[in-house]
C-alpha cells in the first residue's frame, strides 16, 4: 500500500513538472515576444526620429486591424513573419534606414516600400515559391469556386488606402476558409483547380501551403501576432475613451464658463435693479424731503401770522383801553 502510494505521489508529482516546464516555457515565449514588440517598437521610434518621421509608418501588423474580431488569428497566420516588418514610403527611405540600423548596430529589420509595391503591377504574377508566404499579387478568386464562408483575405483586414499595395502584396495570394477540411477539398478537390496558386488559411490558423505542407502554429508566432493585436485594440480603446474623457472636460468647463458669464450677468443686472431702485429711492426721499420742508415753512408761515395777528389784537386791546380810561378822565369819572 506504502509503494503504491509513493508511486502515484511520484507520477503526480511528475504531472506537475511537467505543467510547470511547459508554463514557464509559455512564460518565457512570451517574454521574449514582450522583447521583441518593445525592441521593434524602439526601433519604429528612433528611425522616425533620426531618418524620417514622415516616411516611417510602423509595421505591417500595426498599421491594419482584422475586419472583425472572429478573422484575428487567421489575418494574423496570413500575415506570417512579414507581420513585423517596416512600411516606409520609399526604396531609397529603406535604404537609409538600413544604414542607420548597421551604424548603430541595432540588429535587423525588414522594410516593405510602399512606392516600390505601388509600381507592381497590381495583382500580377509572383516571385515567391511555393513554400513563401506572401509576395504575390493575384486578383480575387471567382465567388463561384469558392464554398462558403471561404474570402479573400485583402478583404479581411481594414487599413489606410495608401497602404492598399503593401497589404495586396502581402495577401493577395491567401484565402481564409472556415476549417482544415475546407482547405482540404479546395487544394486536392478537382472541382477547384482554380484556387490551387492561393494559400489556404482557416479561422482557428491552420496552414495549407501551396506545395501541400500543412503548418499550425497558435501557440507560437501566429498566436503572439494576435495577442499583439488584441492588446492593440486595446490600446486603441483606451486613447479613444482618454480622447472622449478630454472632451469631455474641456465641454464641462466650457459649461462652467459659460454658466460664470450668465452669473455675473445676472449679478451685474441684479446690481443695476439695486441701484436703480436706490435712486428711486432717495428720489423719493428728496421729494418727500422738499414737501416736509414746504409743509413746515407753511406752518411756519402761518405761525408767524397767527402772533402776528394776536399782537395786532393785544395793541389793539390795549389801545382801545387806554382810550376808554382817557375819556373816563375827561368825563370826570
Amino acid at each position: 500500500m506504502s509503494c503504491q502510494t509513493s508511486q502515484e505521489q511520484r507520477e503526480s508529482l511528475l504531472r506537475l513538472q511537467a505543467t510547470l516546464h511547459e508554463e514557464l516555457a509559455q512564460e518565457r515565449s512570451l517574454q521574449l515576444d514582450a522583447k521583441r514588440l518593445l525592441q521593434e517598437k524602439e526601433v519604429c521610434k528612433l528611425l522616425q526620429k533620426q531618418v524620417s518621421h514622415a516616411g516611417v509608418h510602423g509595421t505591417a501588423l500595426e498599421c491594419c486591424r482584422p475586419a472583425s474580431k472572429r478573422l484575428t488569428v487567421a489575418v494574423a497566420a496570413a500575415l506570417g513573419p512579414k507581420a513585423s516588418s517596416l512600411l516606409v514610403d520609399s526604396h531609397a527611405l529603406a535604404l537609409k534606414c538600413i544604414e542607420y540600423l548597421k551604424t548603430a548596430r541595432l540588429g535587423s529589420c525588414e522594410f516593405l516600400p510602399i512606392e516600390t509595391l505601388r509600381q507592381k503591377q497590381l495583382r500580377g504574377g509572383g516571385e515567391d515559391t511555393e513554400e513563401e508566404e506572401g509576395g504575390t499579387l493575384l486578383p480575387p478568386p471567382p465567388a463561384d469556386a469558392l464554398p462558403p464562408g471561404c474570402r479573400w483575405a485583402v478583404d479581411c483586414v481594414s487599413f489606410e488606402d495608401r497602404f492598399r499595395h503593401v497589404y495586396q502584396f502581402l495577401l493577395s495570394d491567401c484565402l481564409i476558409v472556415p476549417s482544415l477540411a475546407v482547405a482540404r477539398e479546395l487544394r486536392f478537390g478537382r472541382a477547384h483547380a482554380s484556387v490551387e496558386k492561393y494559400r489556404l488559411v482557416t479561422l482557428d490558423g491552420e496552414k495549407l501551403q501551396r506545395g501541400g505542407v500543412i503548418a499550425f502554429d497558435l501557440g507560437g508566432l501566429t498566436g503572439r501576432l494576435a495577442a499583439r493585436w488584441e492588446a492593440q485594440q486595446q490600446d486603441r480603446l483606451l486613447e479613444r475613451v482618454e480622447k472622449v474623457r478630454e472632451q469631455l472636460q474641456a465641454l464641462e468647463h466650457a459649461e462652467v464658463g459659460v454658466r460664470g458669464d450668465a452669473g455675473g450677468n445676472e449679478g451685474r443686472e441684479r446690481e443695476r435693479r439695486k441701484k436703480r431702485r436706490g435712486e428711486g429711492t432717495k428720489k423719493g426721499e428728496t421729494h418727500g424731503e422738499k414737501a416736509r420742508k414746504e409743509k413746515l415753512h407753511v406752518s411756519e408761515g402761518n405761525r408767524k401770522g397767527g402772533e402776528e395777528r394776536a399782537e395786532r389784537t393785544e395793541t389793539s386791546g390795549e389801545q382801545g383801553t387806554e382810550k376808554m380810561m382817557k375819556q373816563r378822565e375827561d368825563n370826570g369819572i
